[in-house]
């Protein structure tokens, strides 16, 4: 009866392969070499909490804004999706109506 070969887990088989090795040392390297005085293009700020919220809208709407989610999708424009658009309409409303602080 032959024995079966010991099982490893996919982490373990990666950090014993030679190229796995090679391509993470360089990438560590690129690391240490940037430049520190340079700064991030994005500032890391931990992101808003958000909960979900259930409702319906007129026919109308909704496909207005299917229509400016991919508009803006197409044109590659930050906050495509139907949550960021409705959630900046209301970030804009809502002050003028008293009912949430900038």
């Amino acid at each position: 009866m032959t024995e079966k070969p010991k099982r490893h887990s996919m982490a373990d088989s990666l950090k014993r392969r030679e190229d796995v090795k090679a391509f993470l040392e360089a990438g560590t390297a690129n690391r240490q070499n940037s430049d520190p005085n340079l700064e991030p293009k994005e500032s890391h700020k931990t992101p808003e909490r958000r909960i979900a919220v259930t409702l319906r809208l007129p026919e109308k709407i909704a496909h207005a804004l299917i229509d400016a989610s991919a508009e803006r999708r197409k044109k590659r424009q930050k906050g495509w999706s139907q949550q960021d658009i409705v959630a900046e309409a209301l970030a804009t409303w809502l002050p003028r109506t008293g009912k949430l602080e900038d």
